[in-house]
């Protein structure tokens, strides 16, 4: 049976196809009566999901581990080494993440819920190690690990680890995948990444035009998307995040759902 937290995130996750998201927005729009008070509130139990638990890889190979997170107000994702907080990006610590630069996370009048992804990028394997992905708010936290193993079977052409290079390709390590806020709420949209040098990110409307500070838009110093009053009829879309750095470009799509209060 699902819980009310899987239910609507359903709900949300049915927009994001493109090609469906007129059709579907009516429906949200129509599903939302059943956004009480009672399961949004039971939203800020944050839902976290990471397969499979455990993995096994030959050593020195590279994986790439991803986790998401679904919850209010929108959650974000860190991930531990051992118990030790891994560095991704220019963020040194947890309050670096912080998902709202006005604190709007601690308004509980507001909607702010996300579903939000993150990567983790290894490159090479050396030993047998836990990696937990850490979702939070400021209201709730949870977590979930998972164990790499090493496959004692040979199976990579590599024999060490490469030497660390002053280049690295960019790579984007948090989004938000699907976001839903009431209409003239600030709302925030999730693209943190990293290399070397220094990503720059792009933002595009669903008809790939490129976003610019104007028309109710900013581009936030850590590349999220800050949109000012967003109304359903002009903001309702499908945005992609673009990240490049001249070795290397990523990208990440986000769909966005302002919605009434009534």
């Amino acid at each position: 049976m699902l819980t009310r937290l899987q239910s609507v995130a359903i709900i949300v996750c049915l927009v994001y196809v493109p090609q469906l998201a007129s059709a579907h927005s009516r429906r949200l729009a129509l599903n939302k009566r059943n956004l009480t008070s009672t399961n949004i509130d039971s939203l800020r139990r944050l839902s976290i999901s990471m397969q499979p638990l455990e993995t096994r890889i030959a050593l020195y190979d590279g994986i790439v581990l991803s986790c998401q997170v679904t919850g209010r107000p929108n959650p974000t994702i860190h991930w531990l080494k051992n118990g030790e907080r891994v560095q991704q990006g220019t963020s040194l610590d947890v309050q670096g993440d912080a998902a709202f630069e006005n604190a709007a996370g601690n308004d509980q009048s507001r909607l702010q819920l996300a579903i939000v992804k993150s990567k983790l990028y290894i490159d090479c394997i050396t030993e047998e190690t836990e990696y937990t992905c850490v979702g939070e708010t400021p209201l709730a936290r949870v977590n979930q690990s998972q164990r790499v193993f090493i496959d004692p079977l040979p199976g990579s052409s590599r024999h060490e680890c490469s030497q660390p290079n002053d280049e690295k390709p960019a790579r984007i390590y948090m989004t938000t995948e699907t976001q839903m806020d009431y209409d003239g709420d600030t709302a925030q949209l999730y693209c943190r990444a990293e290399g070397k040098p220094t990503p720059t990110i792009t933002w595009y409307s669903s008809n790939n035009q490129s976003i610019t500070i104007v028309g109710g838009y900013r581009i936030a110093n850590n590349g999220d998307l800050i949109i000012l009053n967003p109304t359903w009829k002009n903001h309702l879309d499908r945005f992609t995040c673009k990240a490049d750095n001249g070795v290397g470009s990523d990208t990440a799509q986000s769909f966005f759902y302002p919605t009434r209060r009534d």
